[in-house]
């Protein structure tokens, strides 16, 4: 009867969200002409909804000891699933040893894939205090010269000393 239409067509979101109203008219166009019938015609009507992509966040992690405690991770949205070295779960874990690590936090919003956040976690050795004198035995009043044969990551020494004087903090 000569009917003329696509039977598929493409919605062509722009990337913003919202809602967009879709009228799909199918017409008989072969009623024309000599017999002079009418144009016969429908039309259906849906609405298409674009969720809006979430906005993906990790929360800053501070840096970790490789004998330090778990550290739980965070982000936005809730409900994301965290991945990377030494994460199971939502937690981290710094027994993976000193470095740099990637983590992920992948996101669905509405049924829909969204975007994944990234950041980095650092892990440092943990300190590892260390000395010795120079001097282990004189005459009064001794001065006992100390090398700090310490390794990690310690930026602040306290010394101690059980002789009743005072004690010494250095950064």
């Amino acid at each position: 009867v000569g009917l003329t239409f696509l039977p598929n067509a493409n919605f062509p979101s722009t990337g913003t969200s919202g809602t967009a109203t879709i009228v799909m008219q199918s017409s008989d166009l072969g009623n024309t002409g000599a017999n002079n019938l009418p144009v016969l015609t429908d039309t259906d009507t849906v609405v298409v909804t674009v969720n809006p992509l979430p906005v993906v966040g990790i929360a800053s992690v501070p840096p970790l000891c490789t004998g330090g405690a778990s550290y739980t991770l965070s982000g936005t949205p809730s409900g994301g699933v965290f991945s990377g070295t030494g994460v199971s779960g939502s937690v981290f874990n710094p027994s993976v040893g000193p470095g740099s690590y990637p983590v992920m936090l992948i996101t669905s919003y509405a049924g829909c894939p969204g975007p994944i956040a990234y950041d980095t976690v650092t892990v440092y050795a943990m300190p590892n205090a260390s000395f010795n004198p120079l001097v282990t035995q004189g005459c009064a009043p001794l001065a006992v010269p100390f090398n700090n044969l310490s390794v990690g990551v310690g930026n602040a020494y306290s010394w101690q000393f059980s002789d009743g004087g005072n004690d010494h903090t250095s950064t």
